[in-house]
């Protein structure tokens, strides 16, 4: 299924555009190789003497009430942080703009904080399990979720790190 980032309808991977705006679907690099076509740039739902609300991500004029950006994808309201889908969505837009893109030294700075404490809590946690006696199915799980934890927060921090000083 696909959501539209714009109105947030679901639809079937077939779909290439939302019937409610018009919006096109991100296509993935297979689509567009299997296809032949490049992603469409989309266009705005504004009238040219209507006002609309800029994007602070891309600047791209939207629809005054709407809760996400159309191009980008960006959240457009605060309240879009109160609720938890809308939270997550909006939260992961945050740290895919810190990874794909060169971000600010501000950013950068609070990935850090975050993600280094939970390498350090990962790897104390990890130390502690091996020293304790939590063997058997338990321990093998905590072990590998401990892992995983310092896997994401070591890639995150080199692919944020690695960005900034990108020229």
């Amino acid at each position: 299924m696909k959501k539209c980032s714009y109105c947030g309808a679901e639809y079937p991977d077939d779909v290439l555009v939302c019937p409610i705006d018009q919006t096109p679907f991100e296509q993935t690099h297979l689509d567009t190789v299997h296809t032949g076509t490049e992603p469409v740039e989309p266009q705005s739902d504004v009238p040219p003497d209507a006002e609309a609300e800029l994007c602070t991500s891309c600047l791209f004029p939207n629809i005054p009430d709407s809760r996400w950006c159309k191009r980008c994808g960006a959240p457009l309201s605060s309240s879009n942080f109160m609720l938890m889908p809308e939270a997550a969505q909006a939260l992961g837009f945050v740290y895919r703009q810190a990874v794909e893109s060169r971000p600010k030294l501000v950013v950068v700075v609070v990935i850090w904080i975050q993600f280094f404490t939970g390498l350090i809590f990962n790897s104390i946690f990890l130390g502690l399990l091996l020293e304790s006696n939590i063997r058997g199915l338990y321990g093998f799980i905590f072990s590998i979720l401990a892992v995983l934890g310092i896997i994401i927060c070591v890639s995150m921090l080199f692919r944020v790190t690695r960005n900034y000083f990108k020229t």
